[in-house]
């Protein structure tokens, strides 16, 4: 996933590393020749949203919403909630901490207990006590497949207008190469 904004001609990607094939991209050198594909989602901001943003990423799926909170344009009124399994597999946590303030980022971890945060499940109970009014707000949601279709039925059921919910799932990219 693109995690950044393009800068300086540069693109910054980071990938999960799921087999070999992915493996294998930790050992290439500055000025190697590589063949890109995609881009494959079509998770973009929504046009003209002044309502706030509420910003879901579960694992990886943080990836490609940094980008957007990068490009936040009222970071005073974007929240972001990261659910992840332990506090070590949380990523860009500090680069995170600069884009957004800290009452504005909640964490929510599944099986570290001594993690600073939240613990269990993201789902619409502790969505509703770390953000109370955030069906009035565009929802940003890429987590892993299941986690979503479990986010988007309890979110249906709150009044929210689906219109402002904007998601992509986590899937690995099948290569076919490993």
């Amino acid at each position: 996933s693109l995690s950044a904004l393009p800068k300086d001609n540069r693109l910054r990607i980071t990938v999960k590393n799921i087999r070999a094939y992915t493996a294998k991209l930790q050992t290439l050198q500055p000025g190697a020749n590589v063949r890109v594909a995609g881009p494959f989602g079509s998770l973009t901001r929504a046009p003209s949203s002044a309502r706030g943003s509420l910003y879901l990423a579960g694992g990886v799926g943080i990836t490609p919403l940094r980008s957007l909170i990068e490009a936040e344009p009222s970071p005073d009124n974007a929240v972001l909630i990261t659910a992840n399994k332990t506090a070590a597999d949380a990523l860009f946590s500090s680069e995170l901490a600069n884009l957004l303030s800290a009452p504005l980022i909640h964490h929510i971890y599944s099986a570290d207990p001594s993690a600073v945060g939240e613990h269990g499940r993201l789902n619409i109970a502790l969505i509703e006590q770390l953000v109370p009014a955030f069906q009035a707000r565009d929802v940003y949601l890429c987590v892993p497949d299941a986690m979503m279709q479990s986010v988007i039925a309890e979110v249906s059921t709150q009044h929210f207008p689906m219109d402002h919910l904007h998601f992509e799932a986590v899937t690995p990219h099948r290569d076919t190469q490993d």
